[in-house]
């Protein structure tokens, strides 16, 4: 039996050198809190462990088949939403659903209207909110019917490509290298963060209610930052400057605190080279190579499930601190 225990081994040798390379080649997977979802161009979309960095393949190709994905997002659900452009400026872009436990693709909405998709969020009443940005539009759009209603057209927010609610529920947005709030009740836009040493690339926001921003650091050829800033008056304080952030594409954070940073891999030298996807630890504060993707365009976390209460002490938190920005004139 000797024999057979030596092909055991060997054979356990081999599965797991394969599992060390590139991502688990499977199209299905169970989504739990935490983990993360990255796209990768063209067409692939790929659950990676937060800690790990192994991946799985969850979907490709069908609907997204040699496009470009700009965005994505999980829906309450938890199925999950990416933003695809056209294939030339004004042709009809795409926005798919793909349920992660099966890869299935289905199509939510078409239209030259989202020709050029940049950036893709979920709102608190489970409407899909897009950022067009070569029409200068954020649409709404029933990811049941597939039905758009365009809620902003230009004013500060031309040119978003990234988006994200706060518990107040309002949209936050990049407008032109700065950061913008929109009152979507009543159509109120205001500016948060003037242009100034930081190029937001990515917006999200923490677990208390904070903003952190990604972008390139002016004045430095190779380097990117990350800060923390107050989503009503602005200040800003940073949280890491680093080479490994230089020319940053996309942001995530976990429901530990985690920042996860897709940035480009420096000159691309090949069509085969890989991005890099980047932890921050939340309590050492070091940067952690978690994996390469190739192309990579969009990060997104898979959300820990809030209970009704939860949401209306963060809705009220919010509200508080916007009322004491309001009397000191912050915003």
């Amino acid at each position: 039996m000797n024999w057979l225990r030596s092909i055991e081994g060997v054979l356990a040798l081999s599965i797991a050198c394969l599992a060390s390379f590139g991502p688990t080649a499977a199209t299905a997977g169970v989504l739990s809190p935490g983990d993360l979802i990255v796209t990768s161009s063209p067409g692939r979309i790929f659950r990676v462990d937060p800690i790990t960095g192994a991946r799985l393949l969850l979907s490709a190709d069908d609907l997204l088949e040699g496009r470009t994905i700009s965005g994505v997002a999980v829906g309450p659900d938890g199925d999950l939403f990416v933003a695809s452009p056209g294939f030339r400026t004004n042709e009809p872009g795409r926005i798919v659903r793909i349920d992660p436990n099966t890869g299935e693709q289905a199509l939510v909405a078409s239209s030259t209207q989202i020709s050029v998709p940049s950036g893709i969020t979920i709102d608190p009443s489970g409407n899909l909110i897009v950022a067009v940005s070569n029409h200068r539009l954020i649409v709404s759009i029933d990811p049941a019917s597939g039905d758009e209603t365009v809620i902003v057209h230009a004013g500060v927010v031309q040119y978003s490509t990234m988006l994200v609610f706060d518990a107040c529920g309002d949209l936050i947005t990049d407008a032109e290298g700065s950061v913008a709030r929109t009152d979507l009740k009543t159509g109120s836009q205001s500016i948060i963060s003037e242009r100034r040493r930081l190029f937001p690339a990515a917006i999200a926001l923490d677990k208390n209610g904070d903003l952190v921003v990604l972008g390139d650091l002016p004045g430095s050829s190779d380097m990117g930052e990350l800060v923390r800033m107050d989503p009503f008056t602005g200040e800003s304080t940073t949280i890491a400057a680093d080479r490994l952030l230089d020319k940053p594409i996309a942001l995530a954070i976990g429901p530990d605190g985690a920042l996860f940073v897709g940035a480009e891999r420096e000159g691309r030298p090949s069509p085969n080279s890989a991005d890099n996807l980047i932890r921050l630890d939340p309590e050492t504060g070091e940067l952690i190579m978690l994996t390469g993707i190739h192309r990579l365009k969009a990060v997104a976390v898979v959300p820990e499930i809030k209970d009704q209460a939860d949401k209306r002490r963060e809705k009220r938190r919010c509200r508080v601190r916007k009322n004491k920005a309001r009397r000191r004139g912050g915003f």
